[in-house]
């Protein structure tokens, strides 16, 4: 099961590096709360949003708390017998972003309504989230290179982009060198 708290964002979905300000006029808690009746009128069941906000003890964030450095959202939920995971990281505020994931629920459920089901389950079979665990030999970040050497190769250009000195993920950045020790060591 995925935690509300710290932030659980898809690992094989990119991050973006720099946020913008939306243009949407809504408060957390509306958006929030819109956001639960768009998966419920789905059939979606088992919500966790989860992000880096405080929870209360209903699970659901605070609305009034200060914006958390990572203001990035992914929305786990079950629909006909499959996880699926919406994440969104784009804006610069939790609210927003949301509020972004609360209108693509929305398209997707007029999607269905207008009677183009098979549209709908096509769309949502790329939003299946993963296996919690990744199986032996499958490190994400060096899926495809079968040797050492292309591996040494793929960390250089990784480190550029995940070491938080370069606007990386302090996370992301030990995550990449750990499943790098593991490749190392099954050479």
């Amino acid at each position: 099961m995925v935690d509300a708290y710290p932030l659980q964002f898809p690992s094989n979905w990119g991050r973006t590096k720099y946020t913008e300000r939306s243009r949407f006029d809504t408060t957390f808690a509306s958006t929030r709360d819109k956001l639960l009746d768009e998966i419920r009128l789905l059939g979606g069941t088992n919500v966790v949003i989860s992000s880096n906000l405080e929870l209360k003890q209903d699970g659901y964030p605070y609305a009034n708390r200060r914006e958390p450095e990572d203001k990035g959202i992914a929305v786990y939920f079950t629909l006909k017998g499959k996880q699926q995971c919406f994440a969104c990281d784009r804006w610069d505020k939790v609210r927003d972003n949301i509020r972004s994931i609360e209108k693509t629920v929305a398209a997707l459920r007029g999607i269905a309504h207008w009677g183009t089901n098979e549209m709908v389950k096509a769309s949502f079979q790329g939003f299946e989230a993963l296996p919690e665990k990744i199986e032996p030999n499958q490190h994400q970040y060096f899926i495809g290179i079968n040797s050492l050497d292309e591996a040494k190769v793929r960390r250089k250009v990784l480190i550029k982009e995940l070491h938080p000195d370069y606007g990386g993920n302090s996370d992301d950045f030990a995550e990449m060198q750990r499943q790098f020790k593991l490749f190392e060591r099954e050479e």
